[in-house]
């Protein structure tokens, strides 16, 4: 599955989209995390294990 087309949407409605290494997520990451940006970085912290 694609997700090409939907990264530069989601960027667009301010939305972020990263690694979990909270890197910018490329076409090719395995793992992304996309968020409304609000709640991205606790998030990440969750899902590393909070």
């Amino acid at each position: 599955m694609s997700y090409a087309a939907a990264m530069p949407l989601m960027r667009a409605a301010g939305g972020r989209l990263t690694t979990l290494g909270n890197r910018d997520a490329l076409d090719v990451d395995l793992e992304k995390v996309a968020t409304n940006g609000l709640i991205h970085d606790e998030l990440l912290d969750c899902l590393r294990g909070c």
